[in-house]
């Protein structure tokens, strides 16, 4: 088996039990059946997109505008415009739609999302594999980290619908555009004609950084927090006893940290 069916297969246990984790301890117990459904449901979903959309909506374009800059820049939008309504559509489907509340959405948006996430890894995996020499799959770990990091990414796009269903419009041009920010880049080298170590760092660094934003905005809507003040809880002072939201950055010391109180100033071990 090619090294990257093997990463890919690793990819599909580890995103499947990331959603299996946040399904069975964080949603009640009437709603894990549905969202199970919605996470198989987006499996099939990325490749569907792209033969029956995306590839036919591309060759209008073409034929239409030819190989022209109208054509390179609306082609920018091709993925985010196909790829988002072939996650949320599920959802809209009378069964889910009437399950969906403000307590539930950010789960039934990671259930899309890592479904997407993990039919794309294989779809990805099956068109490069044939023109990719076929190393140890512990060669391919940067094919596995990349994977699994957009998989939060089209969570996180997937809750901006998910959480604006009666403004649906306003929410999938959030999506989209979210989307298309994460994957400018790649046409900007391409225009460019970059290629090479420093493309792929930049992209790494890139893809790394979308991750981070994504799980933190996650968390946050998990939260319903709209700022990210007491994202992480709150402690109790230990000086003057007074509660404060834990601040995102403390100095670290491993077995501990040192956060400074808002209200007295002092700083003090957590």
């Amino acid at each position: 088996m090619h090294g990257l069916y093997v990463m890919a297969t690793v990819g599909t246990v580890i995103a499947s039990a990331i959603v299996a984790i946040c399904v069975w301890r964080l949603a009640e117990k009437s709603d894990r059946g549905w969202l199970a459904a919605l996470f198989v449901g987006a499996l099939p979903m990325c490749p569907l997109a792209y033969y029956y959309v995306r590839l036919p909506l591309d060759e209008m374009l073409r034929d239409l505008l030819g190989r022209t800059w109208p054509y390179l820049a609306l082609k920018t939008l091709e993925a985010p415009a196909t790829e988002e309504p072939a996650k949320f559509w599920l959802a809209l489907l009378p069964y889910f739609r009437a399950r969906l509340n403000r307590q539930n959405y950010v789960l039934a948006a990671v259930c899309l999302g890592f479904g997407f996430g993990i039919g794309e890894m294989w779809f990805i995996a099956r068109l490069v594999a044939p023109t990719t020499p076929d190393l140890p799959w512990y060669n391919y770990f940067p094919f596995l980290s990349e994977r699994l990091e957009v998989c939060f990414m089209h969570a996180a796009f997937t809750s901006l619908v998910l959480g604006r269903l009666d403004r649906l419009p306003r929410g999938v041009g959030l999506a989209v555009f979210a989307h298309w920010l994460v994957n400018f880049p790649i046409f900007v080298f391409a225009w460019l004609g970059i290629i090479g170590g420093i493309r792929g760092t930049i992209l790494t660094l890139w893809t790394a950084l979308g991750f981070v934003a994504a799980f933190v905005f996650l968390q946050m809507q998990y939260a319903g927090k709209t700022t990210l003040k007491g994202l992480l809880g709150t402690s109790v002072c230990p000086d003057c006893g007074q509660e404060y939201p834990r601040p995102l950055l403390a100095l670290n010391l491993v077995t501990y940290s040192l956060e400074r109180c808002p209200h007295c100033r002092r700083w003090h071990k957590v």
